[in-house]
C-alpha cells in the first residue's frame, strides 16, 4: 500500500513517514448535512434548566456568571 498523503509504503493502519491514518474519510453529502443539522438544533438538559430562568429573570442568569467568574479567579 502506498500513502495517499507523502507517497511512502505503507505497512499498518499508518504511515511510518508522515503518520497518515489509512482512515477514509470522505462521506456522502446528505448524511453530512443531516448529522450536522440534528448537532446544532439538538435539545439537552442544559437548555431546559437555562430557558426558565431566562425568560422569567434574565438577569440572574449574567449575575449568576460573574459571581461564578470572580470565586474562579
Amino acid at each position: 500500500m502506498v500513502c495517499d498523503n507523502c507517497g511512502a509504503e505503507k505497512q499498518g493502519h499508518y504511515c511510518a513517514v508522515c503518520g497518515q491514518s489509512d482512515r477514509n474519510y470522505r462521506r456522502n453529502a446528505f448524511p453530512l448535512a443531516g448529522q450536522a443539522l440534528s448537532e446544532t438544533f439538538e435539545l439537552d438538559s442544559r437548555l431546559l434548566k437555562t430557558l426558565p430562568k431566562l425568560l422569567i429573570r434574565p438577569g440572574f442568569l449574567s449575575v449568576e456568571f460573574t459571581s461564578v467568574r470572580l470565586i474562579l479567579e
